[in-house]
């Protein structure tokens, strides 16, 4: 993946997800914040909250560092390193990161421990239940995108069902689910206009492209 691509696929604000936070929020960690993008708008929401951040890339640790107030180099994949920090934040973000793990149970689980008891947790990922996974199984090929459902980089995949699980043992509770609608994967255009129209079941799982979900941990 080319640095232009890298940048148009992993960076920008996750405002979706964002106005999901609930104040009061004192400290806030960013899950593979890239290049802190969502900093100017959790300032502007949550001014008194300290704003902490994961990034492992070197293409982005350079301006989330400038950004945030703590930046910790580490990678997700690594549980020792997870276990180190200090931990204590009452908002966690997961802007679309766990599916690029190779153990997102452990990796959540692990930051959920370390959070506060009344921690609000927010958790986005991609849903592979989508009419167009199907449809590119019935072809028989499995596309490799830089970005999306079928994001080469990639490692587990998710439908409702297997983020209510994880949700559920890693000691949370689901407050809040939302689902975002696609027809195609490109974000715009005319044709994801249409998606309205699939919003009712039995279609809804398979015209759901993103779900967005607020979780609390489970009372200590």
């Amino acid at each position: 993946m080319s640095e232009i691509q890298k940048l148009k696929s992993y960076t920008g604000a996750r405002i979706d997800l964002l106005r999901m936070v609930r104040p009061p929020v004192t400290c806030i960690l960013d899950v593979g914040c890239s290049n802190g993008a969502n900093e100017p708008l959790l300032r502007a929401s949550h001014p008194n909250a300290s704003i902490e951040g994961i990034e492992l890339d070197s293409s982005f640790v350079v301006e989330a560092r400038e950004r945030l107030d703590r930046l910790y180099e580490i990678d997700l994949d690594n549980i020792a390193q997870v276990a180190s920090l200090k931990g204590g934040w009452d908002c966690l973000l997961f802007g679309d990161v766990l599916e690029h793990t190779k153990h997102p149970k452990i990796v959540l689980g692990q930051l959920v421990k370390l959070a506060a008891s009344d921690a609000q947790v927010l958790v986005s990922l991609p849903n592979v239940q989508h009419w167009y996974t199907i449809f590119c199984l019935f072809k028989g090929v499995w596309p490799e995108n830089d970005r999306g459902i079928f994001d080469k980089t990639h490692l587990r995949w998710f439908t409702k069902t297997s983020i209510e699980d994880l949700a559920h043992e890693t000691g949370l509770q689901i407050a809040e689910l939302h689902r975002k609608y696609r027809l195609i994967e490109s974000p715009g255009g005319r044709l994801n206009r249409l998606s309205k129209y699939f919003r009712f079941m039995p279609f809804k799982p398979f015209f759901t492209f993103q779900y967005l979900v607020k979780c609390r941990k489970f009372a200590e």
